[in-house]
This record gives C-alpha cells, sequence and structure tokens, in this order.
C-alpha cells in the first residue's frame, strides 16, 4: 500500500468513526415539541392571513359519501382598506373573502359554475397553525345548473380553515344548500 493509499484508508477510517460515535453518543432533547420548535414554526395570526390566494381542487361526495363532483377554481382572502385611521389589528370586518368554483360530475356531464361573493366576516380564530374564519356568504350559480339551488343565495353560512399557511378548507351550510357540493368540505391549496 503506498502513502497516498494510506492516508485516505486513514481520513476514511477517521470519518467513520465520527458518524458512528455521533449516532451512539448523541443526547437527544425531548423537552421541545417535534414540530413547533424544531422547525421554528410559530402561530399564525391575522396579518398571515392578508392576502391569500390559492386554488381549489376538491372532489365532492355525494349523500351515500360517493364521489359526485370534480370541484375546482380560485379563491382569495383580502382586506378593504378601512375609511378610518383603525389600526386594530383584530378587526376582521375589513377581511373579504370570495371564490369561483366550477363543478363538473365525474362523467363530463352538468358543468356549472358558482361563485361565493359579499363575505361578511363573524368571528377569526387561531389555534396555532390554523386560522378559523366563520361568517355568511352570498353564492352565485350559473351555467348547465341541475336545479339544486336558487341563481343566488345569501347569507349562507360559511367556514373557512388555512392550516400551517398551506391548505384551505371550504365549508358552506349543507342545509340551506341541499347539500349541493356533498358531505364534505370544499378543499383546495394557498400559493
Amino acid at each position: 500500500m503506498n502513502s497516498l493509499s494510506f492516508v485516505i484508508f486513514a481520513i476514511a477510517l477517521l470519518g467513520i468513526s465520527l458518524v458512528v460515535n455521533g449516532t451512539f453518543n448523541h443526547k437527544y432533547d425531548y423537552s421541545r415539541s417535534l414540530f413547533q420548535d424544531s422547525f421554528g414554526l410559530r402561530p399564525v395570526n391575522i396579518s398571515d392571513i392578508k392576502n391569500l390566494k390559492g386554488n381549489i381542487i376538491s372532489l365532492q361526495n355525494d349523500g351515500s359519501m360517493i364521489p359526485a363532483w370534480i370541484v375546482s377554481g380560485k379563491w382569495k382572502i383580502f382586506e378593504i382598506p378601512s375609511d378610518n385611521n383603525i389600526t386594530n389589528a383584530s378587526n376582521t370586518q375589513n377581511l373579504k373573502f370570495n371564490a369561483s368554483i366550477t363543478m363538473t360530475s365525474l362523467y363530463g356531464t352538468n358543468t356549472h359554475k358558482h361563485k361565493l361573493v359579499d363575505f361578511k366576516p363573524l368571528n377569526l380564530t387561531f389555534q396555532n397553525r390554523t386560522s378559523i374564519i366563520n361568517g355568511t356568504i352570498s353564492l352565485t350559480s350559473s351555467g348547465d345548473k341541475i336545479g339544486i339551488i336558487d341563481e343566488r343565495l345569501n347569507g349562507v353560512p360559511i367556514g373557512i380553515k388555512i392550516m400551517n399557511l398551506r391548505t384551505i378548507s371550504i365549508d358552506v351550510d349543507k342545509k340551506m344548500l341541499k347539500g349541493h357540493f356533498g358531505d364534505s368540505p370544499i378543499y383546495g391549496r394557498v400559493d
């Protein structure tokens, strides 16, 4: 064995022994929460959710929990500037939400569109990395409707959850909409 091979072998052996020693003699810190502290994630607040937008992509079940509709579209949350100089970060009255939704049956028929407009927030809560916004909305319909709901319904209760600033669930009142969007929330992602 020449001297260059010996040096390379010695360095490799030293590296392997350091890895083995580090693996077996490592002290783990169990006092910290795995997700909260390890990734530096902090709870979200109202300034994090203002001006979010994204895509809707969801598969909605019928009343028998069988997939019936492909739902797609766009959504956004934005803030309308107020006329007065209120700087209260907990004021949700200027927070608005709207969405455009296209529904198509799994067979490619009965395509129609809905818009969620005129959002009126009732409350906003934060649970660690989840934002929950409850309010009412108006739902408009157009296209090849199948006659389940009127062209415009006002005051429809809605719950919006934004999880980890990555995904969204939109849950509209199933009773008022006669189960039109199925039994599950409408899901999407944050861009």
